[in-house]
This record gives structure tokens, sequence and C-alpha cells, in this order.
């Protein structure tokens, strides 16, 4: 079994000063929110694709059938003094933990994250994730799914298929497809039309940085306006 976050970078983006500033040392806040979705996107689709994608396809090369990979997209995180927190940390790495043990009682304050008000549909998700967790560790296949209520699970193949993981309000477990690679992750940088010449700089940048996706040099053809040491509104 093998799979990442919908938002794996995120856990650390939120960690770094780059991104991040404190008002009054206890209230954090986004430099530039758009940037920050845009990196963290594609830094965690280069996670997927090192973490799931990538292995899973060589285990399928090599002979493997049995093969299943998952992304968690659970975001529903609460807002706090004006902390977005499902924005700031949304399905971030290692999130999914506590779901698959079904406990939420981690750190000094867990309820900051875990709420009454995200609690039933929460509590639903895990309880599926556990019935799944359940079934692999038991008899090594995970794809019957959780007494019937949940979708079947299909292994790995050619198509690159996988199980998403979230409440229904986030549009519920599902089956996709969409397989992920270091090529493609940098190519879509290139192409993606929400993406101004100055926010493209900020991904190149970090595919540099944190994702060792690009060498310097080729930041530096791509990007000669915005020097690489430090970010733009650092300058």
């Amino acid at each position: 079994m093998l799979g990442t976050t919908r938002d794996e970078s995120k856990l650390f983006m939120f960690g770094s000063p780059d991104w991040v500033t404190w008002r009054f040392w206890i209230l954090p806040r986004l430099r530039d929110p758009e940037a920050y979705d845009r990196s963290a996107e594609f830094l965690s689709k280069l996670a997927k694709a090192d973490g799931a994608d990538d292995i899973a396809h060589a285990m399928y090369g090599g002979g493997a059938r049995d093969v299943f990979v998952y992304r968690f997209d659970w975001d529903e995180e609460p807002t706090l003094l004006g902390t977005e927190l499902s924005r700031m940390l949304g399905a971030a790495h290692g999130m999914e933990i506590p779901f698959v043990f079904g406990h939420f009682e981690l750190g000094e304050r867990p309820d900051r994250i875990f709420t009454p008000d995200n609690e039933p549909g929460r509590l639903a998700l895990s309880g599926a994730m556990m019935d799944y967790w359940t079934q692999f560790a038991r008899d090594g296949r995970p794809d019957a799914g959780g007494e019937g209520a949940t979708p079947s699970w299909p292994p790995w193949d050619e198509g690159g298929r996988f199980l998403v993981l979230d409440t229904e309000a986030g549009g519920g477990i599902r089956r996709s497809a969409e397989t992920v690679t270091r090529a493609g992750v940098v190519a879509a940088v290139e192409t993606d039309p929400r993406l101004d010449p100055r926010t493209r700089c900020i991904v190149y940048h970090d595919l540099v940085a944190w994702g060792e996706a690009l060498e310097r040099s080729e930041y530096d053809v791509k990007c000669p306006e915005h020097p690489f040491d430090g970010y733009p509104w650092h300058s």
C-alpha cells in the first residue's frame, strides 16, 4: 500500500518564514496566498510522483498485481482568529495517520484542528479507512471496502488507478487514475494558464529549492528577471 496526501508540501511550507509571517508571535499569515497555493500544488504532485506513482509503476512493471495506492484529501480544518487552517495546511503531510488509527488526541491542542464541527465527516472517513487498512493487514487486499458501504479499492494497473480518501462534503471516497510523473509536473508549470510570469518563477524556484526537480541553471534561464536567492517579495 502506497499513498500521499493532496497537500503534502503545505506542512513544511507552513513552517517556513519564506511563506508565513507571524503577527504577535501567535497569528500566522501567508505572505502571498495565491502563490502559496500554486507552489504547494505542484510540490505536492511531485511528492505523489516520487512517493507513490513511480514506485507503484515500478512494482507493477516487475509483476506485482497487489499494489494499492491512495491520496488523502481531507481539508476541513477550522479558521482560528483569521488563520484559515484549511488553506494553510489542508490535507498536509501525515494528516491521514490519525484517521487510520481512529483517534485524534494528538499534540497539546488537537482541538485546534479536530473540532465538533468537522467531527461527523471526520469519524465517518476514519471508520472507512480503518476498514480498508484492517482488510489489507488481514489478507493483503483492501479492495472490498468497509462492510460494502464504501467503494471497492482497485489495485494499481497500467491506468494508474488509485483511491481518493475524503468526506462526503469533499467529494467522498472515490476512484481516480491521475498518474503523476516528475517530468509531467515540470512540464505542466510551463503551460498552466493560471500562472502569471511572476508566480510561474516562484513555482520554478520551489521546484529547485524544495523538490530538486530542476537544476539551478535551468531556473536561471527560465527566470532571469527574478534572481534565485529569495522570493520576489523579499526584494
